[in-house]
């Protein structure tokens, strides 16, 4: 990844950044650079889960230890908001499907495909947050009385360089 800003410089008085001054153009754009960094590592958030102890699931379900996040989003500022899931199956003839539910409007967020691998799967979803406030929890479906299913992640928010 490589980012490019216009140079912050002072020329003149009539300038933001003086020369000579404690707190010069040079030291505005190393914090614009940091910051900008810290914004493209983003934070992350828990949602609960666990990949050592399976569900049997034949509608959707809370993961195991979930944790619910409210969440409004039209207060978010243009930050992307990606759902990272994990998930992995017991025994291949079963399947497993995480979503990000809305539990406030009963809608979903994000869902991921249906895997059926036996090892580890990651997948990043694009979240679709409510215009408003509401609580969003990591939920599976999968599993049957001879194979359980696997699933944990986290909310990733952060700014994606244009």
């Amino acid at each position: 990844m490589s980012r490019t800003f216009v140079p912050l410089v002072g020329s003149d008085t009539s300038e933001p950044y003086l020369v000579g001054h404690k707190w010069g153009y040079q030291t505005a754009e190393k914090l614009r650079q940091n910051l900008d960094t810290l914004a493209y590592l983003g934070v992350i958030l828990d949602l609960g889960g666990s990949d050592t102890t399976g569900q049997l699931t034949a509608s959707y379900a809370p993961v195991p230890q979930y944790r619910d996040y409210a969440l409004n989003g039209t207060t978010m500022g243009g930050i992307t908001t990606e759902a990272v899931v994990y998930s992995r199956t017991f025994n291949a003839g079963t399947s497993v499907t995480v979503r990000l539910r809305n539990t406030t409007a009963s809608t979903t967020a994000a869902t991921s495909t249906t895997i059926t691998a036996t090892s580890v799967t990651k997948e990043v979803l694009a979240v679709t947050l409510s215009a408003s406030l509401a609580d969003y929890r990591l939920e599976i479906l999968g599993g049957n009385a001879s194979a359980a299913v696997f699933a944990w992640g986290y909310l990733r928010f952060r700014r994606i360089p244009t």
